[in-house]
């Protein structure tokens, strides 16, 4: 009877440290249930130093001291810098998990940004709530040419017409955006500010053509062609190489809302404000260069421009039957993306 008690008892014991046990360890991954959390944010850059928004295939590493296999920025390699890589590399640094980043626009090498928009995703077991202290630390963690500002938790998912049939989808700060602002600055003063030389471009013999109230009254007349909705393959850089790498033919009809000049502060200092709602590989910057040869009038005139926004693809036009250049990166800024509804009105 003594050995069957004892049993008894021991077996009640082990059910009641099973339970209690259970009890703990369920309510432990409770705590620690994990969940998929999309952040955007907004991300000025000083694009100098940068090979452009977009990771390149050379700059993708495998950091074995941090997170299995994260995708990031290689510091070492200075000619290759990303802005995706040096934000991708804090973020996964910040998580401990690898993290990718997506932007609303893929600015080109040595093309700045004020008002970028990016969205990305994290797995976490508790979410935060303090955004302030989080954005003062990724900060703090990014290179001095970075920043990142105005961090919030996405909007929840939409209920969108696809195809022809609804459905629900993630907000995608590539796909919710309405349309961006590009500045273009320029100086036409008979010698520019040094200090302004990364942010602004100085074309050769610029009195020649674009001067004093009726050079400017000129530019913005040649600039208002670009409005509305035209064929821009004649303004679109590489598209050759592009639609090799494409399953077809790429699309290259853009719609341009408005396009505006406006001096600044300093004499001679212009801006060129387009708002639109996509851009092509290298469009804006070739759009300043061909509107400046146009003023110039020596390799371009009004009608070739013209003919050159009028059916391009249809009339068996490139990028080639441009004879103007691209005006150089770093008088772009990517000023502000737009987003459209009342969710967004605060980002």
């Amino acid at each position: 009877m003594g050995i069957r008690k004892s049993v008894g008892v021991d077996y009640f014991l082990i059910v009641a440290c099973w339970w209690c046990i259970g009890g703990w360890v369920c309510t432990y991954h409770q705590t620690l249930a994990w969940q998929v959390v999309r952040y955007r944010a907004r991300v000025a850059y000083d694009g100098t130093s940068f090979q452009g928004f977009q990771i390149q295939g050379s700059n993708k590493v495998v950091d074995d001291k941090n997170c299995n296999g994260i995708t990031h920025q290689n510091r070492k390699d200075k000619q290759q810098r990303t802005v995706q890589g040096e934000l991708e590399t804090v973020l996964s640094t910040r998580w401990n998990q690898p993290v990718r980043v997506v932007a609303a626009g893929r600015t080109d090498a040595g093309v700045h940004a004020r008002g970028q928009a990016i969205h990305f995703d994290v797995n976490v077991s508790e979410t935060p709530t303090d955004h302030a202290s989080l954005e003062r630390s990724l900060a703090r963690m990014l290179p001095t040419d970075v920043t990142l500002w105005n961090l919030q938790f996405a909007p929840s998912a939409r209920t969108k017409l696809v195809d022809g049939q609804e459905r629900v989808l993630p907000w995608n700060v590539m796909y919710d955006n309405t349309h961006k602002l590009y500045s273009y600055r320029l100086s036409t003063a008979a010698v520019m500010d040094p200090l302004s030389r990364q942010h602004r471009w100085h074309p050769d013999n610029v009195d020649a053509y674009v001067v004093g109230k009726a050079g400017l009254a000129q530019l913005t007349r040649l600039l208002k062609h670009y409005e509305g909705t035209h064929d821009f393959r004649a303004f679109a850089s590489a598209m050759e190489q592009l639609e090799k790498h494409s399953d077809g033919p790429i699309d290259t009809v853009r719609t341009v809302y408005s396009v505006n000049v406006v001096p600044e502060a300093n004499e001679g200092d212009v801006r060129i404000d387009f708002v639109l709602k996509g851009a092509l590989y290298k469009q804006v910057r070739n759009m300043v260069g061909t509107v400046l040869e146009t003023c110039r009038g020596e390799i371009m005139k009004e009608s070739d421009m013209l003919r050159l926004l009028q059916d391009a693809t249809a009339s068996g036009l490139s990028r080639a039957d441009n004879p103007s250049k691209p005006a150089p990166p770093q008088g772009l800024t990517l000023e502000n993306v737009y987003f459209g509804d009342d969710e967004d009105c605060e980002f």
